[in-house]
This record gives C-alpha cells, sequence and structure tokens, in this order.
C-alpha cells in the first residue's frame, strides 16, 4: 500500500511541476511577464478559452507528452523494489534541502509569491481618515500640499453654455515607438500625418501594464491596485465607487456616455468600473455576438467596431446634450490582428504579422477620422487618442523592436482646435494619468475634484511634482527610468521621503496610494434606505435566492478570489455590514474551497463586526463542512443576522426561522431586529418529467414594427416569463432561434435587439428550451404589428 501511494503521490508532484512549467512558458510568450498580479486578476475560463485558441495545439502535444511520462514513470516505479533502509529517507532530505535552498529560482515558488501578494494583501486596512493623514506625509514629495480629491456625492461642476464633444481613443498596446520609426519606415503614415497636424505628447509615460489598468489609471488619475484580488476591479470594493473620475465628472455636467469596446466587457471588470463611473451605455463582445458580426480571438474586429462607432457619433451628433463617446481598439493585441481593406506592411527586412497589425490599425484610424472630419463631426469636440499601455516585452517584440521594447513611452494625439492656440511643449515629461485633469481642463469643465496624482498639463502653475512619475513597477525622473519595485520586506517608517524612491519608499508611497483608493470605496458602502428595509426570497424548487437591501437587488454582488459570482453556486453567501446595517463587502465561499472556508471561519471569529450569511446547502451538505467557528443553530435555517464580539457570534434574528421569504427592518433602522413579514418554504408545483412548470404569466405579448418594447437601459427590448420552475439551462427561444437569457427566482428575462429578430410584421412563437434534455416548454405567440 505505501509502495501504491509513493508512486501516486510522485505522478501528482511531477503532473503540477509539469503543467505549472508549461502554463509559464504560454504566460511569459503571452506577456513577456511570468506569474503576477496581472496573471491572477485576468485568470478565468474566457483567459483559458483565448490561450486554447492562441496555443491549443501546442497545449494538446504537451499533455500527451505528459501521459506518455507519466506511463514510463509509473512503469519504472513499479519495478523498483522499495527496501526498508535509510537511504532513500536521506537522499529525499538531502534533495528537499536544495530545492528549498534554490526556491527563488523555481516556478513553484514564483507561483505561490503571486498568489499570495494578488490574494492577500501586504497592506492593511485603515480607515478612510487615517488613510488621508497618512498621505499627507507619505505623498508630499510627489503632490505637496494639494487637497485630496472629494467623495462623489460633494461633486460640483459647471461647464461652458455649448460644451465641446468627447471622442475618446484608448488604442490597444500602443507605444509611441511605433509611429515614425526609422527601423520600419512609415509603418503608420495616418498616425504619423496626424502627430504634425495636432498636438502630441512625445514624452508620455505609461502607468499602467495591463488594458483595465490604462482605462482606469487615467480615467481617476489614480495608480490602480493590481496586487490585490479583493481590490481590483472585479470588487465592489476596488472599482473607486465614491472616487470622482472622469465619468463622474461629466455626467455631472449633462453628458451622455457610451462606451464601445471591441472584448468582453466582464473581463477584469472593465464594463462594470465604466458603468459605475457615469456611463450609461457600454457594448461589448456579448453584444456584438447578437448582432451577428465578425469576432476573432479577443472580440469584434476593428474595421467593424470602428464603422459602429461612426454611425454612433452621427446619431449622437443629431442630440442636444453633449456626449462622450469612448471606444478601445483590440488590433494590437497580441499577437496582431489584420482586417478586410488594410494592406500588409512591405517595407520591413522581416516578415512580421504584427508589423501588418499596426499598420492595419494605422489606416482604421486614420480613415476614421478623415470620415469624422469630412461629416463635420469634429466641430465643437476634443478628440484624445492614447495607448492603453504600451507593448508587452514579449521574445517576438523583442526580435522586431529590440531595446525599444522597454520604450513605455505611450501614443497621444489630442485634436481640437483652441490647442493650436496654446504655445505648449510637447517634449515636457507626463504620464498617462493625467489624461482625466487634461480632458476636463480641454473641454472647459470647471470642477472641485483634486485628483491624487493627475495633474493637468496645460495649467501655467504646477502644484503636482511634474517631473517625477510613480508606477507600480519602475518610476521616471525627468525621462529617466528608476529601477525600484517596491521592497517585500518591512521598512523604517518614521524615514522621510525624498525622491528618487528607494525601494522602501516606494513600498511606503504606493501603500499610501492603495490605501487611499480602498478609502473612496470604503466609505460608499451602501446607505440603507429604511423604507425599503431587506428583502429575502428563496426558491423553494431550486434553490435560487434574491437579496434586496435598502431598495437595491445586491443578488449578483458577491465576490469570491476577486471574481464575481454571476451564477449561484452551492455555498456561503456573505453580506459584511457596518454598525449602520450599511453593506461593506459581500463574499462567496464555494462549498469545495478549503481555502475560502478557512476564511469564512476565520471571519466568523473575529474581534468585532456585524453580518448577514445565508446558504443554499442543504442540512446534511453543512455538517459536512469543517466550521467550527459556525453556530450550530445555523444548520436549521440556513441564514444568521448577528453581531461578532471578540470571536463571540450573537445573533440579531434569535428566532429560528426557515427561509422561504423574510422583509425585515435591520436593527440600525429602529434600534432593534423587526420582521415586517415571513412565510417559511411553501410547496411549490412538481415540476414535469423535463423539469418545467407551467407558465403562470409572461409578457410583452405585442409590439409595433420597428418599436422597442419593454426597453432596458442598454437600448435592448425583454422578455420576460413568470414560472415556478424550469431545467438549469433553461432558455428563451424565438421562433426557435436562442436569447441569452437570465433566470431568477420564478422569474426567467432575456434581453433581445428586436431589429434583428423581428424584420418583419407577424406572429412569432414564444418558448422556453432545454439544450440537455432538447426538450421545450410553449408560452405563447408574439404579435408585431404594422
Amino acid at each position: 500500500m505505501s509502495k501504491v501511494v509513493a508512486i501516486v503521490v510522485t505522478l501528482c508532484l511531477f503532473t503540477f511541476s509539469f503543467l505549472l512549467r508549461l502554463i509559464l512558458s504560454f504566460v511569459y510568450d503571452f506577456s513577456g511577464k511570468g506569474f503576477t498580479g496581472e496573471f491572477f486578476a485576468h485568470f478565468g475560463w474566457d483567459s483559458f478559452k483565448i490561450g486554447l485558441t492562441d496555443y491549443g495545439y501546442l497545449f494538446f502535444f504537451a499533455l500527451f507528452i505528459l501521459i506518455v511520462v507519466l506511463y514510463v514513470i509509473t512503469k519504472l516505479l513499479l519495478k523498483i523494489k522499495f527496501r526498508q533502509n535509510k537511504l532513500p529517507l536521506i537522499l529525499s532530505l538531502l534533495a528537499l534541502s536544495l530545492v528549498f535552498s534554490l526556491k527563488n529560482t523555481l516556478p513553484e515558488w514564483r507561483f505561490y509569491n503571486a498568489y499570495r501578494h494578488y490574494y492577500f494583501s501586504e497592506f492593511k486596512k485603515i480607515t478612510p481618515q487615517e488613510a488621508k493623514k497618512q498621505a499627507r506625509v507619505t505623498l508630499r514629495s510627489l503632490r505637496a500640499q494639494v487637497p485630496f480629491p472629494i467623495d462623489k456625492k460633494d461633486l460640483i461642476v459647471t461647464s461652458k453654455e455649448k460644451p465641446k464633444n468627447l471622442i475618446l481613443i484608448y488604442l490597444e498596446s500602443f507605444s509611441n515607438m511605433l509611429s515614425e520609426n526609422e527601423k520600419f519606415p512609415h509603418l503608420t503614415p495616418y498616425i504619423d500625418q496626424l502627430k504634425k497636424d495636432n498636438f502630441n505628447f512625445e514624452n508620455n509615460f505609461s502607468s499602467a501594464y495591463v488594458t483595465v489598468e490604462g482605462i482606469a489609471n487615467s480615467q481617476c488619475g489614480t495608480l490602480l491596485d493590481m496586487d490585490n484580488g479583493n481590490n481590483s476591479l472585479l470588487t465592489k470594493s476596488g472599482r473607486l465607487s465614491n472616487l470622482p473620475c472622469l465619468g463622474d465628472v461629466l455626467q455631472k455636467a449633462g453628458y451622455q456616455q457610451i462606451f464601445y469596446g471591441g472584448a468582453d466587457l466582464g473581463f477584469a471588470g472593465k464594463g462594470e468600473f465604466l458603468q459605475e463611473h457615469g456611463y450609461d451605455e457600454l457594448k461589448g463582445l456579448g453584444f456584438w455576438k447578437t448582432q451577428g458580426l465578425e469576432t476573432n480571438t479577443w472580440g469584434l474586429v476593428d474595421n467593424s467596431l470602428f464603422d459602429l462607432s461612426l454611425k454612433k457619433i452621427r446619431t449622437l451628433s443629431q442630440q442636444l446634450k453633449p456626449y462622450n463617446f469612448t471606444l478601445l481598439t483590440l488590433g494590437t493585441h497580441i499577437p496582431g490582428f489584420t482586417y478586410s481593406g488594410c494592406t500588409p506592411y512591405t517595407q520591413a527586412k522581416i516578415q512580421a504579422p504584427y508589423l501588418d497589425a499596426i499598420h492595419c490599425t494605422d489606416f482604421l484610424l486614420g480613415k476614421f477620422i478623415e470620415q469624422l472630419k469630412q461629416e463635420n463631426l469634429l466641430d465643437n469636440t476634443l478628440v484624445y487618442i492614447q495607448g492603453d499601455h504600451s507593448i508587452f516585452p514579449t521574445h517576438e517584440l523583442k526580435e522586431i523592436f529590440k531595446e525599444q521594447t522597454t520604450d513605455r513611452r505611450i501614443l497621444t494625439i489630442l485634436i481640437d482646435e483652441s490647442l493650436k492656440q496654446k504655445k505648449i511643449d510637447k517634449t515636457k515629461p507626463t504620464s498617462t494619468f493625467n489624461l482625466v485633469a487634461n480632458v476636463l481642463d480641454l473641454l472647459g469643465i470647471e470642477h472641485n475634484v483634486n485628483f491624487t496624482l493627475a495633474q493637468s498639463d496645460f495649467l501655467p502653475t504646477q502644484k503636482i511634482n511634474q517631473n517625477y512619475f510613480v508606477t507600480r513597477y519602475i518610476d521616471y525622473d525627468n525621462s529617466n527610468i528608476i529601477t525600484n519595485a517596491f521592497s517585500r520586506s518591512d521598512c523604517q517608517a518614521d524615514k522621510t521621503i525624498t525622491l528618487p524612491l528607494d525601494p522602501c519608499e516606494k513600498k511606503r508611497v504606493m501603500q499610501s496610494i492603495y490605501q487611499l483608493n480602498a478609502s473612496y470605496s470604503l466609505i460608499q458602502n451602501k446607505t440603507m434606505d429604511c423604507k425599503a428595509g431587506v428583502k429575502i426570497n428563496v426558491s423553494p424548487y431550486n434553490h435560487l435566492f434574491e437579496i434586496n437591501w435598502g431598495g437595491e437587488n445586491i443578488t449578483q454582488q458577491f465576490f469570491s478570489r476577486g471574481r464575481r459570482i454571476t451564477n449561484q453556486l452551492p455555498g456561503f453567501y456573505l453580506i459584511e455590514l457596518s454598525n449602520a446595517d450599511e453593506i461593506k463587502q459581500q463574499h462567496f465561499f464555494l462549498d469545495r474551497d478549503i481555502e475560502t472556508l478557512k476564511r469564512l471561519n476565520k471571519f466568523l471569529a473575529k474581534d468585532k463586526g456585524r453580518f448577514l450569511l445565508y446558504s443554499n446547502l442543504t442540512t446534511k451538505q453543512i455538517n459536512k463542512i469543517d466550521l467550527p467557528n459556525l453556530p450550530n443553530y445555523f444548520h436549521r435555517t440556513k441564514w444568521l443576522y448577528a453581531n461578532i464580539k471578540n470571536g463571540v457570534i450573537t445573533p440579531i434574528n434569535t428566532k429560528a426561522m426557515p427561509l422561504g421569504s423574510i422583509e425585515f427592518s435591520p436593527v440600525a433602522c429602529t434600534g432593534e431586529f423587526e420582521v415586517l413579514s415571513h412565510q417559511d418554504p411553501i410547496k411549490i408545483e412538481t415540476p414535469n418529467d423535463n423539469g418545467f412548470c407551467s407558465i403562470k404569466a409572461w409578457g410583452p405579448k405585442e409590439t409595433v414594427k420597428g418599436q422597442s418594447f419593454n426597453t432596458q437601459p442598454t437600448g435592448l427590448s425583454a422578455f420576460w416569463i413568470n414560472t415556478d420552475c424550469s431545467p438549469k439551462g433553461v432558455e428563451i427561444r424565438v421562433n426557435g432561434r436562442a436569447i441569452k437569457t437570465v433566470v431568477n427566482i420564478s422569474l426567467i428575462t432575456a434581453a433581445i435587439d428586436d431589429k434583428s429578430f423581428f424584420p418583419e410584421s407577424g406572429t412569432y412563437k414564444i418558448e422556453l428550451y432545454d439544450s440537455e434534455t432538447n426538450s421545450s416548454q410553449n408560452v405563447g405567440e408574439f404579435k408585431v404589428k404594422l
């Protein structure tokens, strides 16, 4: 038996080591970096699918080699006779000692460190007051005595009588050295001409290393925390909810704000961040797929993106409200994409698809700007073009660009007639996080925001140090690179910080910036609307739940390991509350994830706090999970509203009330827990053999051709269907054509592009369909009138 165990352990360790090195090789080839915060921020199913598309053949070939090697190892180990002597043990200990001494060079150790730094913050949480007090000292060398940003609720904005429009273009991975490059003449002829005809920054240093970071830094004038999963844009606490960013100021100024991007809006939390900060309409890969448009590995092709953007800007220009139209390209993302209408780049000595991609993006951008000019859509409009970050230092790009790969200056072009009247030094050093201040200055919008790091490059006097720019990995001092990735060890806290920053000073500065950012999330607790109270409903059939807190549906705002949980998985759902019953954090703990369950158990033993905990597991399942700090009575009711003090849990809902539905007023509202209504779990209609229940109600049932119905904030129409139960993978179909469907308790909904689905008047069949059993449930007929 011991021999079998030894063989299994050996094979498991070898498989883990092999797969980890395989993943690391793909990550290095893709990004030029190893295991970092960016790796874990983007880690997920979408990234895996993209990886299979790019490296599928290599991956499956490597798996085949792994299986062969495991077979050979197994055969060899089975032939070895295990003897009862100490030599194998001694050799094993010597091998482990050698491995430990070389641990810093091992992928396993680097993976562990990156995981630890991402999911477990090195910086303790402090109050907003403490964060600002600390930052006044720590950030003095960077921002002198400039006041800190105000809370979003205190935002005051005034704009001109006829405000300028804004077209903000983020070019994927676009370093400044890609244009006017002597090694590659005429690589970007259209961009080169745009730089000559308009204003451009020659020394705009990137503050970001990945797209979502580039957008957040440039729109909020700060540095995003990419090393802590619970503070990433994927989480509510990481989206800087109460920090005024570009979208918030423009929203206050009355702008209509639209974002078009080819990629998935949910990727790395980009869509949720923009929505949190004032954008009214966002369209990404999910929407483009419903339109049947051409996509590539990452999303919608750029030629379609620019065409659709032009159409939208035409529509916006006919409206009275000023607009902010933001778009993000994909073409220059690794490995590089070309599109119809583009010609290959032929003036290089080497053949490189990435050069073709740059040449193509240049053509599409130049064509787009020229069309805007010809249609007079640039009148009273600021066009701000900026790369989201510089190119990745991959092996392929190093082969093409050599030493230029490390040039982190970003392409930045500003098209604005007013700039032609100003005398501005375009060679002055600046950073991409200044975008927000520059845009608001050029739009002529007055506001009371003081950004953490950003300041307009067009101000006559500079309040913030404009010669030193800090980023996560390196800094820039008068265009000189300062290599000072912050120290992971303890540093002297009372040492005066001077420029340039050494690694210890860098750690203190980054800690202050991150804690200051966090303070604008912590104070954005959802205020409890006592009139609305708290409502919880649990489906007796499928255990799906719905929670309304203070009038807001928070059901899909739970996070685990830095990622939002969009489907209700089996486990524990925790709402962390303030003493005022305001929501601070929402956590999910998967029933099979031992590490997260340990964190839940640790939370239940904290010094003080208030929380609401719910589980959709059965009593039998809960009993099998090792949670010693979970009160025994929780197993019966499956929910708990309680206080913690010195590790002791005191329930607020002292009466055992199994959840069917409940409405209550929290303690902070009346001074006591007041149940307004309660219903035990009820018996429901028994589903048929295929898992369907009868349709209670549905709608809408008719519309007029060309008109939307039950219009949603995204501009799409929507159906709703009320039923007690349905199969797990159910979807709504129109004449046999599937729509992306969302299932909540007793309510099934689906957003739909009515122009695409209902091109003609007539009657359309609506049904629920389960692909697993190939069964359906008729809903009714939808009429489209002339």
